[in-house]
């Protein structure tokens, strides 16, 4: 079996801050290779974390999973 795995970012931005997928790729492409360049970029009001506030990155995996109609990696 193959498999494949797609790198998706996850963003709280500054209220203030506007920005545009392609804006954020270009900046990245700054500093690192195109590969390791996410796919997807969600903008998110925050993200989910635990009661000593830790992110959650199970919960956050399958959020955006079932955001971008992805099957989440098992």
């Amino acid at each position: 079996p193959k498999f494949v795995e797609t790198v998706a970012a996850a963003l709280v931005l500054n209220p203030t801050i506007e920005t545009t997928e392609q804006e954020l790729k270009d900046h990245l492409s700054q500093y690192i290779t195109k590969f390791k360049i996410p796919t997807y970029f969600v903008m998110k009001p925050m993200l989910p974390k635990n009661s000593t506030g830790k992110i959650l990155k199970r919960t956050l995996r399958e959020e955006l999973a079932e955001e971008l109609s992805l099957t989440p990696a098992k």
